[in-house]
Order: C-alpha cells, then sequence, then structure tokens
C-alpha cells in the first residue's frame, strides 16, 4: 500500500517529486540560448541572457536570499 500522505508531502515541499536539479534548469537555459541564437541572431541570444539573468535576480529575491541593500551599498560600507 501507499503512504496516503505521501502527494500531500510532495506538494508541501518535503520530498524530493517535482524538484529538478541544478544541471537540468542548466540545461533548459542553455537550450532556450541556444533556440535564441539559432532562430533569432546574436541580438536574440543577448536578450535571452540579459532577461534571463534578470529573472534569476527576481527570483532569489522573492525566495529571500537576496536584500535590496546588497545592490545599493557603497564600498565604504562594511558588512556587520
Amino acid at each position: 500500500m501507499t503512504d496516503p500522505g505521501h502527494r500531500q508531502r510532495d506538494r508541501e515541499g518535503t520530498g524530493k517529486a517535482g524538484s529538478m536539479s541544478i544541471a537540468v534548469i542548466g540545461m533548459i537555459a542553455g537550450m532556450a540560448l541556444g533556440f535564441a541564437g539559432y532562430f533569432g541572431g546574436f541580438g536574440a541570444f543577448l536578450l535571452v541572457a540579459a532577461l534571463g539573468a534578470l529573472g534569476f535576480v527576481v527570483g532569489r529575491f522573492l525566495e529571500g536570499d537576496l536584500d535590496l541593500g546588497d545592490f545599493f551599498r557603497t564600498r565604504d560600507d562594511k558588512r556587520r
């Protein structure tokens, strides 16, 4: 018999189902850049790369891994 709470745990993020490895995410990003470069040229490649980097930063900010102060700190400020 299967555990009835199995699906619930996976939806809550405690299980492994539905998670992607960094390698798979990198492969998908590389394929997207390759398609953009092949079909749209170098300009499309740069646009997709810039928007991907922007999406990465926004995603990290929304997850709480980044703080806006990290981008606007001056060189004289020292981390405490």
